[in-house]
């Protein structure tokens, strides 16, 4: 799976991090919340299958997507959450209350 920036921004700052002084407790304990942090984003085992399978059941689903390296999932006693994105139309939107203005387009949207 290809690194997503923020993941290699934290990477590299806990690399700074532990290269400077490591008696210093705020600096240790702030290391430990990255590895956790990080460690909880690591996949699960399987979940390349999993999200394959997640990818066949709703490919008929032109609203629904599921990005091309996805690989977090979140296995519950009775199934698996696979990350994807959602298509809104601004129409449907519009039909729950929620204005044009946050509807438009932005320099920083992103499409799947």
């Amino acid at each position: 799976m290809p690194e997503l920036p923020s993941l290699e921004l934290l990477r590299e700052a806990r690399g700074r991090l532990a290269s400077h002084d490591l008696n210093d407790p705020a600096t240790t304990q702030l290391i430990l919340k990255i590895d956790a942090h990080l460690a909880a984003l690591a996949p699960n085992p399987g979940s390349a299958e999993l999200v394959e399978a997640a990818r066949k059941e709703w490919r008929s689903f032109d609203e629904i997507d599921i990005d091309s390296d996805e690989q977090r999932v979140s296995i519950g006693e009775d199934g698996t959450w696979v990350r994807a994105w959602i298509f809104l139309s601004h129409d449907d939107a519009a039909r729950h209350g929620v204005s044009a203005e946050i509807c438009a387009p932005t320099d920083s949207a992103q499409t799947p």
